[in-house]
């Protein structure tokens, strides 16, 4: 297997690891992955929403807190996307649908939280691609 060569290319495991080891920051991890982002998103319509602003002062927190030797969980600095058809406060849970673009979520879901709560880094919605003839 080849060895990866791009901080986006680390799987969870991978980077967790480095984060830890100190050979990279939450913030390095992240724009590594904001790059590749911006490559293919305009492609893929993947990421929806784009919360890099949130994003990039959550891992600036954290990179503070790991330089304290203070690590926030398991997921300590891990960009991650949440799809839209999950609850994020303050995000419309539209399920991919126009007609919920409104549905403003007033908190987190026990998923999200969890995450949160763990050390991810949120960065960004993800897509979920609706077959308009299954409501008609």
């Amino acid at each position: 297997m080849k060895e990866p060569t791009q901080l986006w290319q680390l799987g969870a495991a991978a980077a967790g690891r480095g984060l830890r080891a100190g050979e990279f920051s939450a913030t390095e991890l992240l724009e590594g992955v904001l790059q590749r982002v911006d490559e293919l998103n305009p492609q893929l319509n993947a990421i929806v929403e784009d919360r890099r602003d949130e994003g990039r002062a959550r891992a600036a927190e954290l990179d503070q807190r790991s330089a304290a030797g203070d690590w926030q969980g398991p997921l300590h600095g891990l960009p991650v996307t949440i799809k839209i058809n999950v609850d994020l406060a303050g995000s419309a849970t539209s399920n991919g649908l126009p007609a919920l673009a409104e549905a403003i979520a007033l908190e987190d879901s026990p998923i999200v939280a969890n995450l949160r709560s763990g050390g991810a880094v949120i960065f960004g919605r993800n897509n979920a691609p609706v077959d308009a003839g299954l409501y008609r």
